[in-house]
């Protein structure tokens, strides 16, 4: 006799768990967010002088706050790849101070 060797109540645990996933993997991927109700940020634009970094632009932003998130933010607003694709002139899309 060939088999897994589980009982039919082990098989039906097994399918549980399997759809379970499915349902939770389905509500991830279709709710923005991760499901989470966040709301989006209230944003403004900056114009990007010569010498600015987007470091120095999320301290401008939130001087009490760590820059790292704002930074991420920043980067994820614009769609860059990193803070070293800003020029001067660029416009940004940036979180609103306060």
């Amino acid at each position: 006799m060939h088999g897994s060797g589980l009982t039919l109540r082990g098989r039906a645990a097994v399918t549980l768990v399997w759809l379970l996933l499915a349902v939770l993997a389905l509500i991830a991927i279709t709710q923005p967010n991760g499901g989470q109700n966040e709301p989006p940020p209230v944003t403004t634009t900056v114009v990007v002088d010569r010498g600015d970094t987007l470091w120095a632009l999320a301290r401008d932003i939130d001087a009490a706050a760590d820059p790292r998130g704002l930074v991420s933010t920043i980067i994820e607003l614009n769609g860059l790849r990193s803070g070293a694709d800003i020029h001067p002139g660029d416009v940004l899309v940036v979180p609103a101070p306060g």
